[in-house]
């Protein structure tokens, strides 16, 4: 596995204009062959420029394994170079065969793949590598030796469903292991993401604000309220501690939540008084104090971001608004129905065809963390299946006004279908009708979307392979 990733090709890439769209203008690129030969022919034009490499790669099922790549070994070659024979040739563990030989032969395909595409990324790039649970544990280490175990930055869990026939847990979680090009590179990176629903909840502050008539206990019921009636399975609940409304810093229906100040140890400067509005008394402070300087409490106090009690009995909080914490920090667990992406890619392409295609909106999540301060970032997936990556890329430009670019690999692997001869062609199929659908939903904001792609294919060429 580590000559194929170092011997040299005699291949090229061909053009296919009559399969492209917007040949002569697009950035984008999507190439029909082995990822291994266009990782390789990659090389010269894109080392060190690629922000994210997204792959899902065939999980191994132990069938359909398409990729022939030549790590062969005799049976008892195996059995012997893995210990599993001894030198009076007994088998030492039993039905072993199978066993390491399966996880062997796929991790021998991944490992040349991943080789060269660590080369393609910047030195702030990242990869994702969606993977089962058959290939979790060995594709860790793999990546851990290729990429570096200081790289690793999360091990993300996806629920996709549940499954009612199973006999002990649903078999329905998949992983996402994302590492660092180079993790020292990334000095001041912080992904952050909105929170679910932030619009509504504010106008639901808004609205019990109005309708309390500027009475911030009546319009705090009101609110409160509102969360109890949300479906307990409701997104937006992960900001449901958000449940205050006043208006007494002059922000009228402003949403916030009361933090507590008391300082987590006593300092010299952390105890000191601080007077009730209304009694003129100190106010009730925790035995080591309050968190905030005196001189940065008193700023506190004249911009209204101290919510008292009705007297000094009640200890005061920190108005932490809603509208001031919109995003929040990235959690390495989420739910998404896999079955939700298969329905939106049979309505696209208006027959079924794929069973489970990659998420095109899980994927541009993830793509817009990486890049968010890149937004003309390329883009990779040398595992292209259904063209989600290249339907998320274009979805994220048309939201953002970004101009990533993505190229797309995918193996000719031919199809069973009566309109597809292969996967390559359902593939190109559907960035050309999510290119149409886009455009036609394109805000006119949006000043220049590039909804082509360069469509290449491996070929051989005239050069003799030396």
């Amino acid at each position: 596995a580590a000559f194929a990733a170092n011997s040299p090709i005699a291949k090229t890439l061909r053009p296919m204009r009559e399969e492209s769209v917007d040949f002569d203008t697009t950035k984008n690129l999507f190439i029909e062959g082995d990822n291994l030969d266009v990782l390789k022919l990659l090389q010269e034009s894109y080392l060190g420029k690629v922000q994210l490499i997204y792959i899902d790669p065939p999980y191994n099922t132990g069938n359909d394994f398409v990729y022939e790549d030549d790590f062969a070994e005799t049976a008892a070659d195996y059995l012997e170079r893995s210990g599993q024979r001894s030198e009076s040739g007994d088998r030492l563990v039993a039905n072993s065969e199978s066993n390491g030989r399966f996880h062997s032969d796929w991790l021998s395909m991944m490992y040349p793949r991943l080789k060269l595409a660590r080369s393609l990324l910047k030195d702030d790039g990242f990869i994702i590598a969606a993977i089962d649970d058959h290939e979790h544990g060995t594709l860790r280490m793999l990546m851990d030796s290729v990429f570096g175990a200081d790289n690793f930055i999360a091990d993300v869990v996806w629920q996709g469903g549940r499954k009612n026939d199973a006999q002990f847990l649903s078999p329905s979680t998949d992983y996402m292991l994302i590492y660092a090009r180079d993790v020292a590179a990334l000095e001041g990176v912080r992904w952050r993401e909105p929170k679910p629903g932030v619009d509504s909840i504010l106008e639901a502050g808004r609205r019990a604000w109005e309708a309390s008539n500027h009475d911030a206990v009546e319009a705090t019921r009101q609110l409160k309220q509102w969360w109890a009636n949300l479906p307990l399975d409701d997104e937006r609940r992960a900001s449901e501690h958000y449940n205050q409304v006043d208006g007494e810093d002059g922000r009228p229906g402003v949403v916030f939540f009361g933090d507590n100040m008391r300082k987590p140890a006593p300092t010299s400067t952390s105890r000191y008084d601080i007077i009730h509005p209304v009694t003129g008394k100190p106010v009730n402070m925790h035995p080591n104090g309050w968190a905030y300087a005196p001189e940065n409490m008193k700023r506190l106090l004249a911009e209204g971001r101290v919510k008292f009690g009705p007297d000094e009995t009640t200890r005061p909080t920190m108005k932490r608004y809603l509208d001031e914490t919109s995003t929040q920090t990235v959690m390495p667990t989420f739910y998404a129905d896999r079955r939700a992406a298969s329905n939106r890619l049979r309505a696209l392409l208006g027959e079924s065809v794929f069973d489970f295609p990659k998420d095109e909106r899980v994927l541009a999540r993830w793509i817009n963390l990486v890049t968010q301060s890149a937004p003309d970032a390329v883009i990779m997936d040398f595992f292209g299946g259904s063209g989600s990556t290249a339907h998320a890329v274009m979805e994220l430009n048309a939201a953002d006004g970004g101009k990533r670019r993505y190229i797309l690999v995918q193996l000719d692997e031919r199809l069973d279908h009566a309109t597809y001869e292969s996967i390559a062609d359902v593939a190109r199929e559907r960035i050309r009708r999510a290119g149409l659908a886009i455009r036609d939903g394109a805000s006119d904001e949006v000043e220049v979307l590039d909804l082509g792609f360069r469509s290449l294919r491996v070929d051989t060429t005239n050069l003799a392979d030396t």
